[in-house]
């Protein structure tokens, strides 16, 4: 098998379980907001809801950075910035919506730089928002990648 092929093959898997910790993390998420009207929440959920910001930053990663970055190198084509690369994967149909992708990678940069407990519920709520999207394109490029193997 082609070492990019193996590269792509091993990414998938790790996206794959990936998206399974990802929507666990919404899953738990969601519950606890819809459960908590006064928005007040305990070390302890506030620990299911930073793992669930680092399970998404995670799976756009991994998504972006790797999957499509490899994918965009196997099949021979230049890699130029990451909403270039973005919006070369949407006209293959392997992801949908390359602009809001765009905006869920810089997304991912403020989750990853936000320190302000105050600001966690806006971050949760968004994570929220992000979730199904990424999903799905999660899914469309597990689909796309079955022509590969």
């Amino acid at each position: 098998m082609n070492k990019l092929l193996q590269i792509i093959k091993e990414q998938l898997m790790l996206l794959e379980q990936s998206k399974i910790s990802l929507q666990y993390s919404f899953n738990e998420s969601k519950k606890l907001i819809d459960n908590n009207a006064h928005q007040e929440f305990s070390l302890q959920q506030q620990d299911v809801f930073e793992a669930f910001a680092s399970r998404l930053a995670r799976t756009v990663d991994i998504l972006v950075q790797k999957v499509l970055k490899t994918i965009q190198l196997y099949e021979s084509e230049p890699v130029n910035t990451i909403r270039d690369m973005l919006l070369q994967a949407e006209k293959k149909n392997l992801i949908e919506g390359a602009e809001i992708m765009f905006e869920l990678r810089l997304f991912r940069n403020e989750i990853a730089h936000d320190y302000l407990p105050k600001s966690q519920i806006a971050i949760i709520e968004a994570c929220i928002y992000f979730t199904p999207f990424l999903i799905t394109n999660v899914d469309r490029t597990l689909v796309y990648c079955k022509k590969y193997f």
